[in-house]
């Protein structure tokens, strides 16, 4: 049996004899062929001393580690940054829609805005009916028709028996005029034409206000077939434009051939 390793006088006195003692004990260790406690990782406190005290320091690694001891740990590394949460916009599905269409697939109010936008193409430079761009334009909850160089453009011919809220109240209409002559008919379904244009020019400039990106554009409400040629064909369009008679005599008989082409909410009855 080897013999156990005691100090020469039996004796320590103080700190560093116990670690001197400790260096001793792995060299003895090693002599009497019991092997080192050194692991792999070469963590302190075994294989090799350490060495400590005022005369070693210089011998210390410039990371401030001396033989036998590991690298000192390393710091956490930095969590990344949380992502900013930013607000999305809600956006109405027909403004979603963007690049052009084909016709067949878009869907109209009725024949005669589908009639306004094949000529707006035909005739307006570079324009194309883009759902959300051009074409169907939304605004807050509401949608507009078409948009020109930043002039909302809206065809909404007066119907009588589709603007008065009720019924009644309009067949009641009817049989009173019914006992005036023609021409006293004429007027008085003028007059109220003009008055239900009126309104609803009021409501889609309301809704425009409302929004600081359209509160000062422009708004053309077209209440006919000779309003739109005036007012949008005529002024938009490129060199060479027919004349109001010839844009009229193309928009019948478009209208006349678009029974089948197209997809409509609510189809015209005239």
């Amino acid at each position: 049996m080897a013999q156990a390793f005691q100090p020469e006088d039996g004796s320590f006195r103080g700190p560093d004899d116990l670690f001197f003692l400790g260096s001793e004990l792995r060299l003895w260790r090693t002599q009497q062929g019991l092997g080192s406690d050194s692991n792999a990782t070469g963590s302190p406190g075994r294989g090799e001393p350490l060495l400590r005290g005022p005369e070693n320091l210089a011998r210390r690694d410039q990371d401030g580690r001396g033989p036998g001891e590991d690298p000192p740990a390393l710091p956490p590394a930095p969590l990344p940054p949380a992502p900013s949460l930013q607000p999305t916009e809600i956006q109405d599905p027909v403004s979603a829609q963007r690049g052009p269409a084909r016709l067949e697939s878009l869907t109209f109010a009725s024949k005669s805005e589908a009639v306004c936008g094949l000529m707006l193409e035909k005739y307006v430079p570079n324009f194309e009916l883009v759902p959300g761009e051009t074409f169907q334009i939304g605004v807050g909850s509401k949608r507009f028709d078409f948009k020109i160089d930043g002039v909302f453009i809206e065809f909404h011919p007066v119907q009588l028996r589709n603007d008065f809220t009720s019924q009644q109240a309009y067949q009641n209409l009817q049989a009173a005029l019914g006992r005036f002559a023609e021409w006293q008919r004429n007027e008085l379904n003028d007059i109220l034409r003009d008055e239900f244009g009126g309104q609803y020019a009021k409501r889609r400039r309301d809704i425009l206000n409302c929004f600081e990106a359209t509160r000062n554009a422009e708004l053309i409400i077209c209440h006919d077939r000779e309003d739109f040629a005036r007012r949008v064909l005529r002024r938009f369009s490129g060199p060479g434009i027919p004349s109001e008679a010839k844009l009229l005599a193309e928009f019948e008989t478009l209208y006349r051939g678009m029974s089948k082409r197209f997809q409509y909410v609510d189809p015209e009855a005239s």
